[in-house]
């Protein structure tokens, strides 16, 4: 059961931060094309779900990367799974300074999250020496990159840039666990 919820871990946590992140920021009535997942953690209601989504999905997202080392036999103490482990830090952080308080500091820890958690699982990928998934790998992280340079240029920085981020994050995460 255990191996099963480690080989598993990557995809509950897409499913945390689906249910308990997005899904509520957009029920919030945000406007997905000027305000941001953040803005709606203003209303307690949405603050609490989302809080609890980043840190439990943050958990799972460290299991995740436990799997990727065992399943490819990778040390813990490479340069990949050290950035992965601080962006997950960062996503913490994010959680326990919300924005309309902390805006300085939330800013910069999204920021870096959604820069350097895409690096990292491509890191990861390369070490892994599988030359499908590391392939899957640049694709994605290509179309995760490119995808959040138009949305800003078109919309500026919303909903719309994290929900494109946390789409194709969850799709690597998927060929991550099953390739």
């Amino acid at each position: 059961m255990t191996e099963l919820i480690l080989k598993l871990s990557g995809i509950i946590s897409i499913l945390i931060t689906w249910l308990f992140v997005v899904v509520p920021a957009i029920r919030s009535g945000i406007d997905n094309k000027r305000q941001t997942i953040s803005s709606a953690t203003k209303k307690r209601e949405v603050a609490i779900p989302v809080s609890f989504g980043l840190i439990i999905g943050t958990l799972f997202q460290i299991l995740f990367l436990s799997y990727l080392l065992k399943r490819f036999e990778l040390g813990y103490l490479n340069f990949g799974s050290i950035l992965f482990l601080t962006t997950n830090l960062a996503t913490i952080m994010v959680a326990l300074l919300p924005e309309y308080k902390y805006f300085k500091a939330h800013s910069f820890f999204v920021k870096y999250y959604f820069v350097f958690n895409p690096i990292s699982l491509l890191y990861i990928s390369y070490l892994a020496n599988n030359v499908l998934l590391f392939a899957v790998a640049i694709v994605s992280v290509i179309l995760y990159f490119s995808g959040i340079i138009r949305i800003i240029m078109q919309e500026g920085v919303c909903a719309r840039v994290e929900q494109w981020a946390f789409f194709t994050l969850s799709i690597l995460t998927i060929f991550m666990t099953v390739i």
